[in-house]
């Protein structure tokens, strides 16, 4: 499945780094909330690159009620995306 950033509608921004930043945002197809963290991968090292895809891969593999699921990942021209779960008695 090949995901695009459009398919998502920005509520606000949880939290920010050095490498980018969470946001709540709604999947318009499933009309849920998700947290979707959001990395800048210009000016990275194609090392550093592989790493963070390496990043999701990994946590893909768990299904663990104490370890934030994992649902989907996908490039946008020069960010990231790892789509995660999000509870939303949290906002």
């Amino acid at each position: 499945m090949i995901t695009h950033a459009a398919e998502y509608k920005t509520i606000k921004e949880l939290g920010k780094g050095g490498f980018g930043r969470v946001l709540l945002v709604l999947r318009k197809s499933d009309n849920q909330y998700y947290a979707m963290k959001e990395i800048k991968l210009e000016g990275m090292t194609q090392n550093s690159i592989n790493e963070i895809k390496a990043e999701a891969q990994f946590l893909s593999k768990f299904n663990c009620e104490n370890i934030v699921k994992y649902y989907d990942s996908f490039q946008n021209g020069d960010k990231f995306y790892i789509l995660m779960e999000f509870f939303l008695d949290k906002i």
